[in-house]
């Protein structure tokens, strides 16, 4: 940044602007913040159009420290006391629920911009982002193990008279209650929660994820919002 400042409204419309000169009639913006003032955020959502989803991923902690200086030492305020920046995420929660985004904290792996991403690509489904990351989180987890059952089907293949048979095992089946049931047990509670998410049941999913960024989601799907941030604070 070209100087210190705290004006996202501004921020808002310029990423407005720079969208539309690129002809994108839709787009989403994110804002790495750690918290935001009530008339900041009052500026902002005035500033906010439904067709630019706002999501937001919270940098801190909420016990905060100090914000250190290029030269040395920390940033002070005009008393001469030293800054503890701190994250402020209910702000940021109804910033990001308000503007049509989701929020997420910042983790120390991939699972905050993997879950925006989703979020992003989904229109800011916080079911459709669950859904695409559990695809993604079976085939990585089960995929190799799915497949073992198959090699020596495979090794017969090629004699004659069991390509058709192994072909027909290879079709879809018609999924039933008891093909569910069964599919479960191939899946982590990580993994369950996520269907159950995606099929639109946030409190039940809350109960079932282990994950607390996912569980954060969840509650914050529900609109339990002060779940939600007890959540993110048992994040490491």
């Amino acid at each position: 940044m070209p100087s210190q400042g705290s004006r996202p409204d501004l921020a808002l419309r310029r990423g407005i602007e720079l969208l539309q000169q690129s002809g994108e009639p839709t787009g989403d913006l994110l804002f790495l913040t750690d918290g935001i003032s009530d008339e900041a955020l009052r500026r902002l959502l005035e500033s906010h159009r439904s067709e630019y989803p706002v999501s937001v991923l919270g940098i801190g902690t909420a016990e905060g420290s100090p914000i250190p200086l290029a030269e040395g030492g920390f940033v002070q305020d005009n008393n001469g006391n030293i800054v503890v920046d701190k994250l402020d995420e209910q702000r940021l929660i109804k910033l990001a629920a308000s503007a049509g985004g989701v929020y997420h904290r910042l983790t120390h792996d991939d699972r905050d911009i993997d879950y925006l991403l989703a979020a992003m690509k989904t229109g800011g489904s916080t079911e459709s982002a669950a859904e695409t990351l559990l695809t993604s989180d079976i085939w990585r987890e089960e995929g190799p193990w799915l497949i073992l059952p198959l090699l020596p089907l495979a090794a017969f293949a090629f004699r004659r008279g069991y390509l058709l048979v192994l072909m027909s095992l290879l079709l879809p089946m018609p999924e039933t209650a008891q093909a569910l049931e069964w599919r479960d047990l191939w899946l982590t509670p990580d993994q369950q929660a996520a269907r159950i998410l995606a099929e639109g049941s946030p409190e039940q999913a809350a109960r079932r994820f282990e994950d607390a960024g996912w569980r954060s989601a969840a509650h914050y799907r529900a609109g339990q919002y002060q779940q939600s941030l007890a959540a993110l604070n048992a994040i490491d």
